[in-house]
């Protein structure tokens, strides 16, 4: 995950590895089942996803 989340914020500005670090310390990795919904509708959505 790491090395594409990098790659698209860059798209916008570089970063020097130390500025990354500080980032990705703000992200948890997280599975999910094949089908499983993240949100569902008239549920509160406490999270943000990147893939």
């Amino acid at each position: 995950m790491s090395i594409e989340l990098r790659s698209h914020i860059e798209k916008f500005s570089p970063l020097t590895d130390q500025e990354f670090e500080y980032i990705l310390s703000h992200f948890t990795s997280r599975k999910f089942k094949k089908h499983q919904f993240l949100i569902q509708a008239d549920s509160p959505v406490f999270n943000d996803f990147f893939f």
